[in-house]
């Protein structure tokens, strides 16, 4: 026996697939509008810190911004009530009796959120007419006082109705939506108001717009993931159900289907490890000697809260590893949960993925559970991360070809699992606990890019290491200080790294993101090199180090007159069998000396590295120069 369930369920849809012997052939929009609700509610339950950076950047009381958040989540999609969208599976449409009204009218879909913002406003007018409490949740918007709570929750739905990458505008919908789709529309809005209850206790605090506007880019990311979520079908996800369940019936079915999808996704949050120092860092290192920034990394007791560290020491003086060991006691502290690693190069980022794989998983108790994502446009060529994603656990030291075994039958590791989900996009890959890739990905968090507010909040719980920071020119400067400044406004922390970082520099990028922060204008100083700056809510502290040696060596430098005198050099260092490396200013004198060096030293080993060769080639030009030059070359490449 069928239970009776609203029109607004049970009459329209919201996902829907090709005929099909198996299963229900469509899935309410009502039940769409609360699986993603569901995921939301879950990914903020499981990672509580996130809803914490939502209250702090919007204003707004803790329980307070998570109804709102939900409620906004189940009315993310209320534009397909709109005909122009219900038409496209007539067969699924359950108007039967419009179907003369629909023939008489022009059909184009103007994409359901712009048609969502417009039905919200009508919706609104349209439940407030017949539902007492939604008047006193919202209010009418049509008054002319309209109460702060519709327009405050307003900013939020209008970023939520972006959640297919772009910002959208109103559509008027007075040609493509009929009254009584209005109505269901509008009595959908009305439960969905009654089932979260978003009433605040209390009035809310004055001065909202802004930081409500603020907040909005975290609300659009993350209605962005849980869509994500909430619209995979798959077993284990959120399967299509028939409409035989009244919207408040359904709610705990998609909560009990939001911690399973959330679970497969590899969003879970694995705890932070206890302890982290050098010989984590730098595992299989027999006797670490710390530097005296490593040192300093490891004793600096006001690391505890957000903030922006900057790094400055010689080449070899350990800035990663003490990069590792702050973002590691940042993690602990609660201030970040994981973190993306930035560096110019594609060739550094692949540097840099390898020398972390052995190490990332001693940051969380649980190594198999975490997850680590290279990040950037050529990473399908690393075999390295494709054999990662397929069969092997870094963190875990498997082989690759050498799945693990459970009872006997072959299985994955779970980190495995996990990020091949967060690792099939690159815009995901700001999700994963340990992200390593190219500055261009996290900057494209501030451009007018499709998703860019995934990005924005994928990275408001991450540390945003940026890696040898003094490499960009002005214009990726300009970009990096918006990102720095978007990032501290979202709660976030961050770590520069510069061996050559002059003070001008400095200063520009650290009122960037005091500026983001809400911090007052703090000025530095100190131009002491080597250095470590951390700038928080007590104001700057700029820590003179003690140099130490690095990678320094005390050679012999002798100036060449000319081109042929350094072949000369090259062709006396070949035969003596020492390797050696002719760095030309410009691609074409570096073919032309490659053609001379051929020439003359016919058997010889001689690669030319430029970035003009084909994809394929460069990498595996490059996997021999890091062969023959070592990692801490590639590291600089």
């Amino acid at each position: 026996m069928t239970v009776k369930v609203a029109t607004f369920v049970a009459g329209y849809w919201g996902k829907a697939q090709p005929p099909s012997d198996v299963g229900p052939r469509w899935h309410p929009l009502a039940y769409h509008g609360l699986d993603v609700a569901a995921a939301g509610a879950v990914l903020l339950d499981t990672r509580p810190r996130l809803l914490d950076a939502l209250a702090v950047a919007s204003g707004l009381p803790v329980e307070t911004a998570r109804q709102w958040f939900l409620l906004a989540l189940a009315l993310h999609d209320i534009g397909k009530f709109a005909d122009c969208f219900q038409c496209k599976a007539p067969v699924l449409w359950q108007h039967k009796g419009h179907d003369a009204w629909l023939r008489q009218q022009p059909i184009a879909d103007q994409g359901h959120g712009r048609h969502g913002l417009w039905l919200w406003e009508r919706g609104c007018e349209a439940g407030a007419n017949g539902t007492a409490k939604f008047i006193r949740f919202f209010g009418a918007p049509t008054n002319r006082d309209t109460p702060d709570a519709h327009r405050h929750f307003g900013i939020w739905f209008a970023a939520i109705c972006g959640h297919h990458g772009r910002p959208v505008a109103p559509h008027d919908l007075a040609q493509r939506i009929c009254q009584p789709a209005l109505a269901d529309g509008a009595a959908y809005i009305a439960a969905c108001t009654e089932l979260f209850d978003p009433v605040p206790n209390g009035p809310l605090p004055r001065g909202l717009d802004h930081r409500m506007s603020t907040s909005s880019w975290l609300i659009a990311g993350l209605a962005m993931l849980a869509d994500w979520i909430g619209s995979n079908s798959q077993p284990g996800w959120f399967p299509y159900l028939a409409p035989d369940h009244a919207l408040d019936e359904y709610w705990p079915i998609a909560l009990e289907r939001a911690h399973s999808a959330v679970a497969l996704s590899g969003l879970g949050r694995p705890t932070i490890a206890s302890t982290y120092a050098l010989p984590d860092a730098l595992p299989g290192v027999a006797s670490a000697s710390a530097t005296p920034l490593q040192r300093w990394a490891e004793s600096e007791a006001a690391i505890t809260g957000q903030s922006l560290v900057v790094i400055e020491d010689l080449t070899g003086a350990g800035k990663t590893e003490a990069a590792l060991i702050v973002a590691h006691r940042l993690m602990q502290a609660g201030a970040a949960e994981g973190l993306y690693w930035a560096l110019p190069t594609m060739a550094t980022a692949d540097a840099l993925y390898l020398r972390l794989a052995k190490s990332y998983g001693r940051l969380f108790d649980n190594p198999a559970a975490a997850s680590l994502v290279l990040a950037h446009s050529s990473r399908e060529f690393n075999d390295v991360f494709q054999n990662s994603l397929k069969l092997g656990d870094l963190a875990s030291g498997q082989h690759y070809g050498a799945p693990t075994a459970d009872d006997g039958d072959a299985s994955e590791p779970a980190s495995t699992a996990c990020a091949r989900w967060i690792a099939d996009d690159r815009r995901k890959t700001f999700l994963a606990d340990i992200g390593v890739g190219t500055i261009d990905q996290a900057v494209l968090g501030v451009l007018p890019s499709k998703h860019q507010a995934m990005r924005l909040a994928g990275l408001c719980r991450r540390m945003l290491v940026i890696d040898e920071i003094h490499s960009l020119d002005a214009y990726q400067n300009s970009l990096v200080e918006a990102l720095l400044g978007f990032h501290a406004a979202l709660g976030g922390s961050a770590i520069l790294i510069s061996a050559t970082l002059t003070l001008h520099a400095r200063q520009r990028l650290a009122k960037a993101f005091a500026d983001g922060a809400g911090w007052k204008k703090r000025r530095l100083t100190e131009s002491a090199f080597p250095l470590a700056t951390v700038l928080d809510t007590l104001g700057p502290r700029e820590t003179p180090l003690a140099p130490s040696r690095g990678t320094r060596r005390d050679l012999p430098i002798q100036r060449l007159p000319d081109p042929s005198s350094a072949m000369h050099v090259l062709a006396d260092a070949a035969r003596d069998g020492r390797a050696a490396v002719w760095i030309r200013n410009t691609v074409q004198d570096a073919r032309d000396a490659y053609t001379e060096l051929k020439a003359a030293l016919p058997e010889s080993n001689i690669d030319l590295f430029h970035a003009r060769f084909a994809l394929g080639d460069r990498l595996n030009i490059q996997e021999r120069v890091l062969k023959t030059y070592g990692m801490s070359i590639g590291a600089e490449l």
